[in-house]
């Protein structure tokens, strides 16, 4: 369960909110961060036994087509301007498993699907 602070907490509860959501890819030196001016849409799903996301980045500027996300850690967060400054609550890591380019007639995106520890596990098909 995530606890959230009382200044973030205090701005879900307001009339008006401005919502925030981020995702931090990383994997050794490598970083990125991609915040709502990138994110087009976000889907996830957490639960004991299984954690998702789809992640759907725009990717007009063409920045993300060289990048080979696959096996990057990904951390989705969510949260919101506060009278502190922009807050934000992260859920449990994730990895990304697949990506894919999608183009259409003046416009370009790149959809993240990303897979937690109890899905990895899941897939794991070692043997002796």
């Amino acid at each position: 369960m995530r606890t959230l602070s009382a200044t973030l907490s205090a701005a879900q509860k307001a009339t008006i909110i401005n919502p925030l959501a981020r995702i931090v890819l990383t994997q050794g030196a490598n970083s990125y961060t991609y915040t709502t001016t990138r994110i087009l849409d976000i889907k996830i799903s957490e639960a004991p036994d299984r954690q998702t996301a789809d992640v759907l980045l725009n990717n007009s500027d063409g920045v993300l087509t060289t990048l080979d996300l696959k096996g990057y850690k990904g951390v989705v967060s969510f949260g919101a301007t506060t009278s502190a400054g922009d807050e934000y609550s992260a859920a449990a890591p994730l990895w990304v498993v697949g990506q894919q380019l999608h183009s259409w007639p003046g416009g370009l995106s790149c959809s993240l699907s990303l897979a937690g520890i109890p899905n990895l596990l899941a897939e794991d098909r070692a043997n002796t």
